[in-house]
């Protein structure tokens, strides 16, 4: 048998190469939230209104939290400063490993963690009640966050403080959620929460990036999808509603909870790449200096990357975009499902 028959041979009884279907594994992390959220409503109904969201609010921390690299932390409870003043307590919080160090616990396995340790947070409901007080009560954990931060700052204290905390409204049950509320509450400049997700609906409220409205297509141009990249929220002003691009509403929901997941882990590393392009910076103001002083000195040149876990995020941020639908203000009833917008 000749060298080519037998390497041919070879390769038609190579295995196949495993994978992992990261899509179908969040559609089934979507669905246990929904499950979770509907058995929480049977608590609910029995006056047991402690418990009710519990369950939910863990699932939502054990997804989230165990996927999540060593240098962030998933965890619910308060955040605290110097002057002893607390948040209100956290559904679930994103924490920088290496800044978070517990003053004390509270019951449920809360804590209460330093406020410069926040990256992000979510607030979790089952169910849409009343917007405003919902929406509030998100935004009101942002306020608290940044009066810390001023306090601090009157102390001298030169550290470099959590800019751009992200903040989430998490709805799992969205059916009654009309657009309006949602709409008057985004357009009297309020910037927090920076993302309502509508789970159930496959559906996120995010800002759109101001550059993004001077593109005029012309009626024979054909407009390329536009996405919401895991920065815009934080940069976005005209508030917008977002879907996945899937196929079933199984699969929208997973999309959007998988886009989820990575704009938290995107919240959490980000000021590690920040440090790196930083470190990139100066090697270059370093080698330009050099280079100026002796033109003989062979300039080091060296290439910028990024860290490992943000060039993963980065790659991810194209992989499972966000498509733009229209402005939130243009829906005039109930907040629409994936399947109908």
């Amino acid at each position: 048998m000749s060298a080519t028959k037998v390497t041919k041979a070879r390769r038609a009884e190579a295995p196949k190469l495993g994978e992992i279907n990261i899509v179908g594994l969040f559609e089934a992390e979507a669905a246990a939230l929904l499950q979770a959220a509907d058995r929480g409503q049977i608590l609910h109904k029995t006056h047991n209104i402690r418990d009710s969201g519990a369950l939910l609010e863990s699932t939502f921390r054990q997804i989230i939290g165990r996927r999540l690299p060593p240098q962030a932390q998933m965890a619910h409870g308060y955040l605290y400063d110097l002057e002893s003043t607390c948040t209100p307590q956290v559904d679930a919080m994103v924490l920088s490993a290496a800044d978070n160090y517990p003053m004390m616990n509270a019951e449920g396995e809360a804590i209460y963690a330093p406020f410069t340790s926040c990256r992000a947070y979510v607030e979790i409901k089952s169910s849409t009640g009343d917007v405003t007080k919902q929406l509030g009560q998100a935004a009101k954990i942002s306020t608290r966050i940044a009066e810390m931060g001023a306090a601090l700052g009157e102390l001298r204290a030169e550290t470099a403080m959590p800019e751009g905390v992200g903040s989430v409204l998490l709805y799992a049950n969205s059916r009654d959620a009309k657009a309006g509320p949602f709409a008057t509450w985004f357009s009297k400049n309020s910037q927090k929460p920076t993302l309502v997700v509508f789970l159930d609906k496959a559906v996120v409220i995010s800002r759109r990036p101001l550059l993004n409205s001077f593109f005029d297509w012309g009626a024979d141009e054909i407009q390329p999808a536009e996405t919401l990249n895991l920065a815009h929220p934080f940069v976005g002003s005209e508030a917008w509603l977002y879907k996945p691009e899937a196929t079933t509403v199984p699969e929208a929901r997973g999309r959007v909870l998988l886009w989820l997941y990575y704009w938290l882990l995107y919240c959490a590393t980000r000021h590690e790449v920040e440090r790196a392009k930083a470190a990139k910076e100066q090697v270059e103001l370093l080698d330009s200096t050099l280079a100026a002083g002796d033109a003989m000195l062979p300039v080091r040149g060296s290439k910028h990357q990024l860290p490992p876990v943000a060039a993963f995020i980065a790659a991810a941020n194209r992989r499972f975009p966000l498509l733009a639908v229209k402005r939130l203000a243009d829906f005039n009833d109930l907040i629409p499902s994936f399947e109908s917008c």
